[in-house]
């Protein structure tokens, strides 16, 4: 009987142990998620990134990435107006999570890049959505409030693109293919 009970508690105990594993893809994460920073581009080091035309941005937590010790405190995400205005996803997608979405004028903030961060997937959900990894860029504007930025929200198509970088001898309209370099 002792042995049948030490047999049943150590199938559980295998049993909890796979289902964390599948889920997080570990054993001991209790995230999906895991970041890792990444090294700014140089020529990024001293620029201004401003807006070249209406942004939005949500505010609040992000549910999806609550999990992480860096980017799960980032409170303000920047939003391409494509993503925003989307009728299948849309406004509706950060309102759902919990954010406030707010339109932001061409002029009204300045940002710098302070990170990059690039966040990968893990466990059973890469099935559906694959692994990443997606890379974030860690934005702070005039008063010190941090934002993030996901690289593939900034456009593909030349109607798409909406953050321009201003160097000491340069501006660069940036999209996302403008980082594939950087980052692969």
């Amino acid at each position: 009987m002792k042995k049948i009970l030490i047999s049943i508690v150590i199938f559980i105990i295998l049993c909890l142990a796979s289902c964390q594993y599948i889920y997080y893809g570990s054993l001991f994460r209790q995230c999906i998620y895991t970041e890792k920073q990444i090294t700014i581009p140089q020529q990024f080091v001293d620029a201004k990134l401003v807006l070249l035309k209406k942004a939005y941005i949500a505010e609040g937590d992000d549910l999806t990435y609550k999990c992480l010790p860096e980017l799960g405190k980032i409170q303000y995400q920047l939003v391409a107006p494509s993503t925003i205005e989307n009728i299948t996803i849309g406004k509706r997608y950060f309102e759902k999570n919990g954010q406030n979405v707010k339109a932001l004028k061409v002029g009204e903030k300045e940002f710098t890049l302070k990170k990059v961060i690039s966040v990968t997937k893990h466990g059973i959900t890469t099935t559906v959505s694959g692994s990443g990894p997606l890379n974030y860029l860690i934005l702070t504007d005039a008063q010190g409030k941090k934002y993030k930025i996901l690289t593939v929200d900034l456009g593909i198509n030349r109607d798409d693109r909406f953050l321009k970088m201003i160097s000491s001898n340069s501006e660069t309209i940036l999209d996302s293919s403008y980082f594939r370099p950087f980052f692969d």
